[in-house]
Parts: structure tokens; sequence; C-alpha cells
């Protein structure tokens, strides 16, 4: 179609752009969180596939933080068999105790939860393999025993997720406070304050400035502080 061309369109200039692959790959995944955080769960799907097309990655190449979206995707549509898969994926690809495999652990009960009954012990034979997926679907059938019940719509565990709520992130820049070019530096200070100033109450980045100088030695050591 003519739009899933130009998407393709915009990210082969994307990587023209400059950005390195890693910033390209995380404005991706940024922009297909908040589509899906949205419920725009069609649009993450091509904004993520046009992305691998356009990089001609294969699902091999498909990273944790990928996985998944790609899992919260899947448990939007109730496709549960590949919500699973893709969690799974994402889980066995992170370090254990690390936030990517909680995110995909807290999403794997979300999606267990919406299983309609009838379709469960289906769901659960097919995963009795996988010992992350069977050990979550034997903590949901015993939430069911003792009364739980099916949760159909419901609501995905994105909201908490480590792909909408990076943390903070501290920014440091060198830039020459004295000296020759103390004037282009103040500028350049200024403009950086500014589009931090714009995040609002809640910020996400932290801004450190070190004056640089004007040599290479005072800007090496400003970069050792």
């Amino acid at each position: 179609s003519g739009d899933r061309q130009a998407a393709l369109a915009g990210y082969q200039k994307a990587r023209a752009s400059g950005l390195s692959p890693a910033e390209q790959e995380s404005a991706v995944v940024r922009v297909t969180a908040m589509q899906l955080s949205r419920g725009q769960t069609d649009a993450a799907l091509r904004t993520a596939s046009d992305y691998f097309a356009a990089a001609r990655k294969q699902v091999g190449d498909v990273p944790p933080e990928f996985s998944l979206l790609f899992g919260y995707a899947y448990g939007q549509r109730n496709d549960f068999d590949q919500a699973l898969a893709w969690l799974a994926r994402a889980r066995a690809m992170s370090q254990s105790q690390s936030r990517f495999a909680f995110a995909a652990q807290e999403e794997v009960a979300a999606v267990l939860r919406s299983v309609p009954q009838k379709q469960f012990e289906d769901i659960a034979a097919m995963w009795s393999g996988d010992d992350f997926i069977r050990t979550e679907i034997g903590a949901e059938r015993l939430r069911r025993s003792r009364g739980g019940e099916e949760t159909t719509g419901e609501s995905s565990a994105l909201v908490k997720s480590p792909l909408l709520n990076p943390g903070e992130v501290r920014l440091g820049a060198l830039l020459p406070l004295q000296g020759r070019f103390a004037t282009l530096g103040r500028a350049v200070q200024n403009g950086i304050e500014l589009a931090v100033a714009g995040q609002g109450a809640d910020p996400v980045v932290r801004l450190t400035v070190q004056d640089s100088g004007d040599t290479a030695e005072q800007a090496a050591a400003a970069a050792g502080t």
C-alpha cells in the first residue's frame, strides 16, 4: 500500500540521517510502544515490521525489546499463542532479574487471565514443554480454582513496561563556557536547557553541563570528571 511504502521510505531516510543503528532502533521502539499504549495495535505492528523490512533483519535478529512489543501487540489482539511465543522469547533473551524479564512475566500473566476457560486447557497442553509458560499457566490455573474469573479485555502490563518507563536518563554536555568559544558554548547550553525544561512536571532527562575550556587538555580533564 502507499502508506507502507511511505513508511519504508521514511525508515530508509532515517538510516541516512546520521543516526546510529542503535539510535534508530531506540526511536522505533519508543514509537511502537506509544502506539500500543494508545490501542493502535495494527499501526504498531506495521511500524515494527516496516523497520525490520527496511533494515533487512530477520526474525532471528529480533531483540528482547521488540519481542516484548510483539507480545503486547498480539496480546491486545487476543492472539494468545503468538503473544505467549513472543513473550517467552523476550524473557529467554533477557537477564533473569532484568526489567524486561519481569515485564514479560507480568504480560504473560495478563494474557493468561484473558484466555477464555474453554481455550485454557488447549493453551496449557500446547505450552506444556516450556518451563516458563507452564509455570505461569499453573499459577493461573490455581487462581481460577480459587474462584478467580477470566478477565476478558485484561489491561495489558504495557503501562508499567520499561519500554514506556525507561527511568531517568542522565545527559552530559561538554561545552566551552570560558575562553574563545564561550559565546557559542553558552548559546548551545541555553538551547539544551530549553529542550530539557520542556519535559514537563515529570522529567526523564537530567542535564549536567561541564566546561570543556578552549583547549584539548582542558576538554580531556573535564570529560574525566
